[in-house]
């Protein structure tokens, strides 16, 4: 079996997306030049926790060919963290989201992408590529309206329709154009992960809410506070909704010795932006800045705390 075969032949096995198909290419050019090149063999995968599953039908026997085989098998298992698995850019594994709590290998465009959905302009909606108006939402069902919300919508559009009447009188026919008017039924179920979301809330019409969805949105609209930590007005229950930080007056104390230390910690944190979280802001609209926070860090310190996350990771 030739080596284009052997890797055509294996990468089928796959269950991955088109960004980490080039390195399992490398990985079964490299493990074919290592002499485990049998047709005998199936090599597939798939993406676990983020991560690149590898899996083989069977080993060989030779002990240092199987360590060699583990050895690459780990090489691109690590890899694969580090490559995104959409377009194969450089990538981190991210913690999901949704209800199944599943990880993701992205590079920062696509991280971005996935949570730039939702586009609010005055009262028009963009969202996944679909427009909205606002203002003909009719319905909105939610069991928490601060987490989600599924949106019911009635558009009045134009619909022509062709309807043919043939009239036949000194061999001519004659034709009329139709044009009715249709409600379009349109339902879009958003999270409060989409960016912008925060600020739909403000905007829903209260026609189109029941009483305990008007409570819900106006106890948020009047409790709003500048968050200590970021600066923005979006404190609600002691949790900031822009910069995702719980405050002072609800964090666990025995961890730090004062409110000052708690907040340079926050804000060492943001600063270095380990989820790329603070990246996406950027196209969040929903809070206005109250104001700009003292940085209560140095640069030494910054490095000092760097250091101590890298030694914990490891």
């Amino acid at each position: 079996m030739t080596k284009e075969e052997f890797i055509e032949n294996n990468l089928i096995n796959f269950r991955v997306l088109d960004g980490w198909k080039k390195i399992i290419s490398d990985m079964l050019n490299e493990i074919y030049d290592i002499g485990w090149n049998t047709s005998d063999v199936s090599i597939g995968g798939k993406k676990k926790h983020g991560e690149l599953l590898i899996y083989f039908s069977s080993l060989p026997i030779d002990i240092i060919l199987r360590k060699n085989i583990y050895n690459i098998q780990n090489k691109y298992n690590e890899l694969s963290i580090k490559t995104c698995e959409i377009c194969g850019n450089i990538a981190k594994k991210r913690y999901g989201d949704n209800c199944f709590n599943e990880y993701y290998t992205y590079c920062i465009d696509h991280f971005i992408k996935r949570y730039t959905n939702l586009k609010i302009e005055n009262h028009l909606m963009n969202w996944r590529g679909e427009n909205f108006d606002i203002l003909n939402i009719t319905r909105v069902e939610s069991d928490n309206i601060l987490y989600d919300i599924t949106l019911f919508s009635e558009t009045l559009v134009e619909i022509k329709e062709h309807s043919f009447f043939k009239i036949i009188f000194n061999s001519i026919t004659f034709s009329n154009n139709v044009k009715l008017l249709k409600k379009e039924k349109r339902i879009a179920h958003i999270s409060n992960i989409e960016q912008n979301y925060y600020l739909l809330l403000k905007k829903i019409p209260l026609s189109c809410l029941n009483y305990s969805q008007t409570k819900i949105i106006s106890d948020f609209k009047n409790s709003l506070k500048p968050c200590e930590i970021c600066g923005y007005i979006a404190v609600f229950d002691n949790f900031c909704r822009y910069c995702n930080n719980i405050q002072w007056e609800k964090c666990s104390k025995d961890n730090y010795e004062n409110k000052s230390e708690f907040i340079k910690e926050q804000q060492m944190d943001l600063f270095i932006d380990e989820d790329d979280k603070m990246k996406l802001r950027q196209y969040d609209h929903s809070f206005e800045k109250g104001f700009e926070p003292k940085r209560l860090f140095t640069d030494n310190e910054l490095e000092l705390y760097i250091e101590e996350l890298r030694v914990i990771e490891e």
